[in-house]
């Protein structure tokens, strides 16, 4: 086990440094017991032991070595379509389209993310597009930067196909929300993309040292995408102000219910990391919604509901207790409503944490960041089950600097429509289960005010659901569309503070 951990440690290295290996060979010695292995981003598979004390031990240990010194380099894990230019003095990347299958090559400016995340690998580019698919003349003088995403992904069998295809619906959004023009530059536009076959140990690799990727196969699908994409945006931490937030995320969430009603595709992962912005010549802040690696476009997928999805801090309770509650856009808005509760505490740039004078990790909302998933979704009811609750435990402890009181205010107003909303009935409101006591006490209450009371999006006011989550799901796209209205007046307002302090600069 040392050893193995010692041979991740170096190989990560190698994977930082050489974006063109897929994989790592290596060796675990213990003893007289030599151990070849696999390395892979995410992942060790050992062979069986070549114990060489013994004749039959050394036999394989030295025919392993000779197959290794004649094999071929994409047996030993490089990859050929990625390319050290000398001369340039930069990688260079091909990506073989799947819709066009015409090669389109990109040479990295920087590399952003060098390999291994939680449950995926993934690397990411700066690029620049550098040869004309067809012609294969130099569009070297095009410098328009291109963000280049590399990913492995490990995914069940029932999930491989054009559902769980990263590159097909990210074309597909980039298709579906092409003619809406105020969405320009909100989702990101398919350059080229397409799926890059997965290595597999053959023939007399598997012969010599018993190994079989394939044996990973009945479980795990091993998937290897790569796309470009424009417009190349920069994370939300970059920000000048509270109020270019408020813009970033309003035109995020613009883009993700366009996705959804018009497309007919859920992202499903809206976290801090997947909202981006990009600025404009005039100064201005557009945001963008990336990585549909996790997206789904097909209702009847909603039903798997153990495949967890998404940053803990930001998951909806739903998600996070596993529920058999279906999954609807109120998930993702809830995560949007995380994510901004947690830069109101922390700070846009974390600076609250930098420069802070209490401990921080006794904040209440810091419960929320915990891998004890029952947990935190527990604290999460009890943080939202009233406005009480929500102010006294969370919004009271936001960051007190100038420009944040304007998010708690968007915050507030968004709390209410989402978890108080007045158009649902009372056993539709709060986050807390209740018991059948509190719910026949409820609807006393209901009965008595129904003659003056409108109608509530959830009609059947006197059925025994307890879960107000549940009866939330039933009515997500009026409460959505009531969210997407706020969120664009706070949008509204924002631009006009920023519009204003620039005049006054």
């Amino acid at each position: 086990q040392d050893a193995l951990e010692h041979m991740t440690a170096f190989s990560r290295c190698l994977f930082e440094s050489r974006p063109d290996r897929k994989f790592v060979w290596s060796f675990a010695v213990c003893d007289s017991v030599v151990y070849p292995c696999i390395i892979f981003l995410e992942n060790v598979i050992p062979s069986e032991p070549m114990d060489i004390s013994t004749v039959k031990g050394r036999r394989r240990f030295v025919s392993f070595m000779v197959v290794m010194a004649f094999t071929s380099r994409a047996r030993l894990g490089y990859d050929s379509t990625v390319r050290y230019i000398h001369d340039a003095k930069q990688w260079e990347i091909d990506i073989f389209d799947s819709e066009s299958n015409v090669k389109h090559t990109y040479r990295v400016v920087k590399q952003i993310i060098k390999g291994d995340l939680d449950q995926k690998n993934l690397r990411t580019f700066q690029c620049t597009r550098y040869q004309s698919a067809e012609s294969g003349t130099s569009d070297a003088d095009d410098k328009e930067y291109v963000f280049l995403k590399d990913i492995w992904s490990f995914q069940s069998y029932r999930y491989c196909n054009t559902h769980r295809d990263e590159v097909y619906l990210t074309r597909a959004v980039s298709e579906g929300l092409k003619h809406i023009n105020e969405l320009y530059g909100t989702y990101p536009k398919l350059l080229s993309g397409g799926y890059v076959r997965p290595m597999k140990a053959t023939g007399s690799e598997e012969e010599i040292i018993d190994l079989s990727l394939t044996q990973l196969l009945p479980k795990r699908h091993y998937v290897h995408n790569r796309l470009a994409t424009t417009p190349f945006a920069s994370p939300i931490q970059q920000l000048g102000s509270i109020d270019e937030l408020i813009v970033v995320v309003a035109d995020v969430m613009a883009a993700y219910m366009a996705a959804a009603q018009i497309c007919g595709i859920h992202h499903r992962d809206i976290s801090k990391d997947n909202m981006m912005f990009t600025r404009r010549k005039d100064g201005s802040v557009k945001g963008l919604l990336i990585d549909f690696d996790i997206a789904i476009n097909n209702p009847s997928y909603w039903e798997e509901n153990s495949y967890m999805i998404g940053t803990t801090r930001y998951m909806s309770i739903r998600t996070l207790e596993e529920s058999d509650i279906q999954r609807t856009v109120l998930d993702d808005w809830e995560s949007m409503f995380y994510v901004l509760c947690w830069e109101a505490t922390f700070g846009l740039k974390n600076d609250r944490v930098k420069n802070a004078q209490e401990d921080m990790a006794l904040l209440q909302i810091c419960n929320w960041d915990t891998f004890n998933y029952k947990a935190a979704a527990q604290f999460k009811r009890s943080h939202v089950d009233s406005l009480r609750n929500f102010i006294s435990l969370i919004a009271s402890h936001f960051y007190q600097v100038d420009g944040y009181e304007h998010l708690k205010t968007l915050l507030v107003e968004l709390y209410q429509v989402m978890f108080q909303n007045k158009n649902m009935s009372l056993l539709g409101r709060g986050a807390l289960k209740l018991t059948t006591s509190d719910i026949k006490t409820i609807q006393s209450k209901m009965r008595q005010r129904l003659s003056t009371q409108n109608e509530s999006y959830d009609t059947y006011v006197y059925d025994m659901e307890y879960n107000a989550i549940s009866r939330r799901a039933d009515c997500s796209d009026e409460i959505a569309s009531e969210l997407l209205k706020i969120i664009q007046r706070a949008r509204v307002g924002a631009l006009e503070r920023i519009k204003l302090a620039n005049e006054s600069d």
